[in-house]
């Protein structure tokens, strides 16, 4: 599966320098996180540090399936469906980068 989450890249045109970057990692069975979302658990090689991706959009949304679903549970609907319109998005202009440069990113 195709993750990502923003990176500062300053040599971004356009003044935003926070862009899309992603790597394909492997997935294991798909955990629901509420209201009809679903998100993988991904874990760092480098760190073992964990994050959770969203399924649809492969979005990194937070560090733990807990967390997730709380901020879900809190999510007004309206904010997260533009959420999720902004996260495909973002998907769209993500650059793929190797791993050991996507991994050696400071804590996201």
């Amino acid at each position: 599966m195709f993750v990502w989450t923003l990176a500062y890249r300053p040599f971004i045109m356009g003044g935003n320098c926070n862009g899309p970057i992603g790597i394909e990692v492997a997935v294991g069975e798909q955990i629901p996180l509420g209201k009809g979302y679903f998100g993988y658990v991904v874990v760092s090689p480098k760190t073992g540090k964990t994050y959770v991706a969203e399924v649809e959009t492969g979005a990194f949304v937070g560090n733990s399936v807990a967390a997730v679903r709380d901020d879900i549970a809190s999510a007004a609907d309206n904010v997260m469906q533009q959420q999720m319109v902004d996260a495909r998005e973002l998907r769209e202009t993500a650059v793929k980068v190797d791993a050991d440069y996507f991994w050696q990113l400071p804590e996201r």
